[in-house]
C-alpha cells in the first residue's frame, strides 16, 4: 500500500541498524547506541550513527509505456514511485579511540544493511520487528542496495561543507510508492459472479448469499445485511441461487482452492432444493472432509435418468463454480482486564491444515501481531487452541472507545464484533 510519510522508511532502516548493532557480539552492551536521521555535521555523542536521507528521484521504469485502460487514468490517481538515497556515517566524541569506535559502528551498520536487502512485514532482528506498525499489514516492501560511489565522487560530497572528509557509505532504497489521490467516486458493487453460457438443461449458479445480523454499539436494534457472495460461519445457513436445479438427484458441491476436486456435502448440511435455490447449513465436515475457515467455491451437480433402447442411463451435468466464504465463528469475547487482555472463543482457529500465518486479528484499524501466550505485549495475540485466542489491546487507545474486532482466517472474515477499550 502506498504511503505519504517518508520518515517511516527512515525509521524502518534506523530500527534495523539499531537492533542489529546492539545485538552483535562485537558491540559492548554497556555502550548506548544512538542512530539519528541527521547529516554528519549534526551528530554528537560517543556512540552515534547517522542515516541521512539526502536525495530522492522518481522511479520512471515503465512510466512512459502506454497501457490501454491503465495509462488513461489521470496521473494523480496513480502512486508516485521513488528511489531514496541515504548517507551512513558514524560519530564519536571520545578523545582516545574515537576513530576506532566510529569504524566499528560503521562496519556493524553496513553488515545490518547487507544482511537484510529486502524489508517487509516479516523482517525481524533478534525478535524485534523492523517495520513500524503504520507500515505493517499493507504489503509495503522495499529493497536496500549499497551505491558503489567512486573515491573521487565521495570526496565531492564533503567539499561543500566546512567539516573534514569522514568515512561514509551510500545506500539506495527502492521502490517507495507515495499514496495517490483517492477518486471521489467508486465503481458500484458487483452482485453477481461467474455467469457462463451453458446448455439449456444444465444447472447454472449465479451467486451465493446469506444474511447476517449485528448490533452497532450505541444502537438498540440490530441491523441486517445481505452478503453476496455469502460469508457464512458454522451452523448458519446460506443459499445458492441459479437455475435448472432439477433432476433425479441434485448435489451441492464445495471446493477449497487446495482441494483436488469438489466434495458433495452430506445430509448434515440440511439441504432444501428448489429449481432455482439450494439452502444449506454449513458444518465442520462435509462427507468426512474437514471444512476449515477460508475461501470456497460452490457448484451444483445434477443427475438425470434417461431411457434408452438398452435400458436406463444416468446423465450427470455440473454447473459453473461461484465463490463463498466460510468465516471463523466467534461465540464470545471475554471481559477486558485492566491490562487490555481478553480471550476470543469460537472455532476453528487452529488445525494441522491451517498455517498459523493465515490467522489475523484486527482491533479497529490496528493489526495485532503474533505473540507468546501468557506474556503478550500490547497489540499482540496468540492462538491458544482450536477454540480460543488470547489477545491484548494496542497501546494508546481512548478508554471507553468502541472498536471493531475482526478475525480473518484463510481470507475469510468473521461477522462484526466490537470491544471497548479500557
Amino acid at each position: 500500500m502506498p504511503l505519504l510519510d517518508l520518515s517511516l522508511v527512515t525509521q524502518t532502516l534506523i530500527n534495523l541498524i539499531s537492533a542489529h548493532v546492539t545485538n552483535s557480539e562485537a558491540w559492548n552492551k554497556a555502550n548506548k547506541l544512538e542512530v539519528e536521521p541527521l547529516p554528519a555535521d549534526k551528530l554528537d555523542g560517543d556512540n552515534t550513527l547517522g542515516l541521512y536521507l539526502y536525495h530522492a528521484v522518481e522511479e520512471t521504469t515503465g512510466k512512459h509505456t502506454y497501457i490501454p485502460g491503465v495509462s488513461d487514468v489521470p496521473i494523480r490517481y496513480t502512486p508516485l514511485g521513488l528511489n531514496l538515497y541515504y548517507m551512513l556515517t558514524a560519530h564519536s566524541d571520545l578523545d582516545k579511540g574515537g576513530v576506532y569506535r566510529e569504524q566499528l559502528m560503521m562496519g556493524l551498520a553496513m553488515k545490518a544493511l547487507h544482511d537484510h536487502p529486502l524489508i517487509n512485514d516479516d523482517t525481524e532482528v533478534n525478535g524485534t520487528q523492523v517495520m513500524p506498525a503504520l507500515l505493517r499489514g499493507n504489503d509495503n516492501a522495499f529493497r536496500i542496495g549499497m551505491v558503489p560511489v567512486k573515491v573521487d565522487d565521495a570526496v565531492s560530497y564533503w567539499m561543500a561543507g566546512s567539516n573534514a572528509q569522514r568515512l561514509a557509505a551510500y545506500y539506495h532504497v527502492s521502490v517507495i510508492k507515495l499514496e495517490p489521490q483517492q477518486p471521489s467516486i467508486r465503481a458500484g458493487r458487483v452482485l453477481t459472479y461467474n455467469i457462463f453460457v451453458l446448455p439449456s438443461d444444465a444447472p447454472r449458479v449465479d451467486t451465493t448469499t446469506n444474511v447476517i445480523s449485528f448490533t452497532i454499539p450505541g444502537e438498540a436494534s440490530p441491523r441486517s445485511l445481505e452478503l453476496r457472495p455469502a460469508q457464512v460461519t458454522y451452523d448458519q445457513g446460506f443459499e445458492v441461487v441459479g437455475s435448472a436445479f432439477t433432476g433425479n438427484n441434485v448435489y451441492l458441491q464445495i471446493r477449497r482452492t487446495d482441494w483436488a476436486a469438489p466434495v458433495a456435502v452430506d445430509a448434515s448440511w440440511n439441504l432444501a432444493i428448489t429449481a432455482s435455490r439450494i439452502t444449506a447449513t454449513v458444518r465442520a465436515t462435509a462427507a468426512g472432509t474437514t471444512v476449515l475457515p477460508g475461501l470456497y467455491a460452490a457448484s451444483v451437480r445434477v443427475e438425470r435418468w434417461r431411457t434408452v433402447p438398452s435400458g436406463t442411463r444416468s446423465v450427470e451435468t455440473s454447473s459453473n463454480e461461484t465463490p463463498f466464504a466460510i468465516a471463523p465463528r466467534i461465540t464470545s469475547i471475554s471481559a477486558i482486564d485492566a491490562q487490555g487482555r481478553f480471550t476470543i472463543t469460537g472455532d476453528t482457529f487452529e488445525h494441522a491444515d491451517l498455517p498459523p500465518e493465515s490467522v489475523s486479528v484486527f482491533v479497529g484499524a490496528a493489526r495485532l501481531m503474533p505473540g507468546t501466550a501468557g506474556s503478550l505485549d500490547p497489540g499482540e495475540f496468540a492462538v491458544t487452541g482450536s477454540t480460543t485466542i488470547a489477545a491484548r489491546l494496542p497501546a494508546g487507545l481512548t478508554p471507553g472507545e468502541a472498536l471493531s474486532l475482526r478475525l480473518i482466517i484463510g481470507g475469510a472474515k468473521s461477522a462484526p464484533q466490537w470491544v471497548v477499550a479500557v
